[in-house]
């Protein structure tokens, strides 16, 4: 049986398209883990200064558009810049390769700018693809067009629901608060948003299993006391 240190540690992300990338300095109010504030332009790095421990081995899965100026591609050279210098300081290797289901597959994803279903569905095949089993999942959505993170959540739920013993560790945001975007360095959060997906896997859960009264069970997990209509 995989326990979570063997298990395969994955990053995906999507390589911003802001052409002023700054970096900010994140905080968590919330995630005691993640409570070091770093300063980054990527909340990835945020967590994989987190999750990524000395002697690991990562995968990563950038998303990277196809944009007419190349500022994604820009983008992402600036992002290596900042891994390189993680990866030395934690002392932990990283990744884009990777054999799944016997075919060896470079983990990166690179997708047109122009926003079709055809081309939403493409990601979310190519996203998919590069999950496997015994895997444990860091997700940032922060960036990306705005289906992007639709398209990751579903991922994450095949991860999580069809692949064997596969988790997911985390699934981060960044936040730069108003007021803030014309600084450098700027002052930001960055918040761990896990908890909202798994509430929606144990509502799927309940309607499978056909549960009576369904708002008032999940209102006692929730522990809150709310007013339905």
């Amino acid at each position: 049986m995989e326990t979570t240190d063997t298990k395969i540690k994955k990053f995906i992300f999507t390589v911003p398209l802001q052409v002023t990338l700054g970096k900010a300095w994140y905080k968590s109010e919330e995630s005691e883990i993640l409570k070091n504030e770093l300063l980054s332009a990527f909340p990835i790095i945020i967590a994989m200064n987190a999750y990524a421990k000395k002697g690991d081995k990562i995968k990563l899965i950038p998303v990277v558009t196809e944009d007419e100026g190349g500022v994604a591609k820009k983008n992402f050279a600036t992002f290596e810049q900042e891994l390189d210098s993680l990866r030395q300081a934690k002392g932990f290797a990283c990744e884009f390769e990777q054999e799944i289901d016997g075919a060896k597959l470079d983990l990166h994803i690179f997708t047109p700018e122009k926003e079709t279903i055809k081309n939403h569905l493409a990601l979310y095949a190519n996203l998919i693809s590069r999950i496997g089993d015994n895997e444990i999942i860091y997700a940032d959505i922060t960036y990306g067009q705005r289906p992007v993170s639709m398209i990751m959540q579903m991922s994450l739920n095949y991860a999580y629901k069809l692949r064997k013993g596969t988790d997911i560790g985390a699934i981060v945001y960044g936040a730069i608060p108003p007021g803030q975007h014309n600084k450098d360095p700027k002052n930001g959060f960055v918040y761990d948003v896990s908890p909202l997906f798994f509430m929606d896997a144990i509502s799927s859960t309940m309607a499978h299993l056909k549960f009576d009264d369904p708002a008032k069970k999940i209102k006692g997990l929730l522990a809150i006391d709310m007013d339905m209509e």
